[in-house]
């Protein structure tokens, strides 16, 4: 599961799934379109976990 968007004019977001086998994190990274510089990385969300 991957995605880009557009946030605003000038920032997009890329969503996309981190981690291997049973722990993945949800990860939004926000971009300026103009610079192509990271503004923010944030973990939005976790699916599996370890047993």
């Amino acid at each position: 599961m991957d995605g880009c968007f557009k946030i605003s004019r000038n920032l997009i977001g890329i969503l996309y799934i981190r981690g291997y086998h049973s722990s993945q994190s949800i990860v939004l990274n926000t971009f300026n379109r103009k610079s192509g510089k990271a503004i923010a990385t944030e973990v939005v969300g976790f699916m599996g976990g370890a047993t």
